[in-house]
């Protein structure tokens, strides 16, 4: 939890970079009005952004709220921390890392002379992360049965999907 903190507060600074770089493309090719696509991808930058910020502070506060009466507290509230625990690296990976991915590599393709490596590596991207995915969850069902049984219905159902 504290780990998802201290990464999403690192990964701040990237949608900030990617936004500073389309300003700068903008200047160089004298072009002060951008294009829908650029507008899009400003937004999605923005939208990372916030998401990061979102996770940062909650996990700040949370780690605050079981540091001062998690200690040897009852089960009933670590089975209300989950939820929270869940939707927090939900918001995480959907909200902030998986966008970051495709902002990253739209701007590999847009800064490419040739658009076809970088579609390579956008489906060599995708398919190893289904790949780890997969591995990821079949690991955490077997090592953690009596977790997973606590986790919220939604969640489970993202699991099974995956």
């Amino acid at each position: 939890f504290e780990l998802t903190g201290v990464v999403s507060g690192l990964l701040l600074t990237v949608p900030i970079a990617i936004l500073e770089f389309t300003e700068r493309d903008a200047a160089q090719t004298g072009q002060a009005d951008e294009t829908i696509e650029e507008g899009w991808m400003d937004a999605l930058a923005g939208f990372v952004f916030v998401n990061l910020a979102l996770v940062t502070t909650i996990c700040i506060n949370s780690a605050m709220f079981v540091v001062s009466s998690g200690w040897q507290a009852s089960t009933r509230y670590y089975e209300a921390l989950m939820p929270i625990i869940g939707v927090t690296f939900h918001l995480f990976a959907y909200g902030g890392v998986f966008p970051l991915t495709v902002l990253v590599l739209n701007r590999l393709l847009l800064w490419a002379g040739s658009p076809v490596p970088v579609l390579v590596l956008n489906v060599w991207s995708f398919v190893m992360s289904q790949c780890s995915t997969h591995f990821l969850w079949s690991f955490h069902i077997k090592g953690m049965a009596l977790e997973l049984y606590h986790f919220p219905c939604w969640l489970m159902s993202i699991i099974r999907v995956t």
